[in-house]
Order: structure tokens, then sequence, then C-alpha cells
């Protein structure tokens, strides 16, 4: 997500002052801490209700329901990944850097994901949840956007299908390849998700930097 944009958080009204601010992000806070603890089935509006210290009833006031808090946590947790990911982005000024800057985008996205298990739980609801899944998509589709253009201005006779398809299919694959390392022993995750930069390194340097390998 551009970092000039404001994540707009499906609630069911506007809060207008602090303490609603408040009650927003404490309502939030519970449902991470829900999710967290035993995952997006585990999750009530009586559960959230209980570990922010409120009443269930007082939700309705902010969201229209379970899905909507997710929407609304989800969306918060991706601006922030989405951030991080600006200011890498932002640092790299040669085709060679960009494309460093793409590996540690997905990295960055591995150390998160393996150290925030809210953001796993919320993963796996997407493939249930049809609101949750159309904000990851977008969220993935921008993402990738972002990245795509920026490889555009610095080369310009690129492909530019090819370097916005591999963009796509690296952004798409990510959490898929962090769910398949996070599946090994601990020894052998960092390994897995070093396999799939190599072959996302591999392939960005044959569309934007063809006949070249990298240290060369």
């Amino acid at each position: 997500m551009e970092s000039s944009e404001k994540t707009a958080l499906p609630i069911k009204r506007a809060p207008q002052q602090q303490r609603a601010l408040d009650r927003i992000d404490a309502i939030l806070a519970a449902a991470e801490a829900v999710v967290a603890e035993g995952g997006y089935d585990n999750l009530t509006m009586v559960k959230i209700a209980a570990c922010a210290g409120i009443t269930h009833s007082s939700i309705y006031h902010y969201f229209n329901s379970v899905e909507a808090i997710l929407a609304a946590l989800i969306s918060r947790l991706m601006a922030d990944f989405d951030r991080g990911a600006a200011e890498i982005l932002a640092r790299a000024q040669t085709p060679e850097a960009l494309i460093g800057a793409a590996l540690q985008s997905i990295e960055l996205g591995f150390q998160t994901y393996r150290s925030t298990p809210v953001i796993r739980g919320l993963w796996a609801a997407t493939r249930y949840l049809p609101t949750l899944r159309k904000i990851d998509d977008e969220d993935t589709a921008r993402n990738a956007r972002l990245f795509s253009e920026r490889f555009i201005a610095l080369t310009p006779d690129i492909d530019q299908n090819i370097i916005c398809v591999t963009m796509r299919m690296a952004a798409t694959l990510a959490v898929p390849a962090y769910e398949a390392a996070l599946s090994l022993p601990e020894h052998l995750q960092n390994l897995a998700i070093n396999d799939f930069l190599a072959m996302v390194r591999s392939r960005l340097y044959d569309v934007v930097l063809p006949g070249r390998t990298p240290g060369d």
C-alpha cells in the first residue's frame, strides 16, 4: 500500500472523539489476542468483549459482525507491513537494488508472519471469508503493482507484461511459501524461505537483467 494512504477501517460509524478511537483500538487489540490464542474459529463477540473489558453489545456501536472486526484488524496489520515495504522500495535506485528490495520485502513478510501468530490466523480466515480474501487480494495486487511500476521506470526496455506477472506471482505465492516453511522443523525454516527467495531472485534477473546473474 502507498505509504501516504490511510487504511479505511470497515467500521459501522466513523469515530469522532478520542474515546471512540480508544474503544476501537481496544476492540481490535482484544480480537488480535483472541485470534492469536485460538485462531479465528475461536473468535466471538462475547470473547472479544471479555478480553477488552466491555459489554459485547457495545461492540455493535462500531462493528456489525465478527467479520467486520477481522477486516479492520487485517487492514491495520497489512498497512503496517506495507509501510515497511514502501520504505524498502523507496531506497532502491538501480535495477539490482530493486531486485534486492523485492527479496527484502518478501523476507520481511516472512519474519513478520513467523513472529505474529494473529497474522497466520487471519490469513487462514481469508480462505473462508470473502471480505478478508478481497482485502488480501487487493493488497497483494497493489504491492505487486508498486514494484512493477518501479522496475518499469528503472528499466524502460523491460517487457512490462512479464514483470507485472512475475511480481504478481511472487507476491501471491509468498504467504503459501511462508506456510510451507513454517510447517518444517525450526532449523529448516530459514533454509526453506531462502530457497523461495533464490527462485524469485533467479526469475527477476531473467526478466530485469537478462544474461546476468547475481554477483556479476
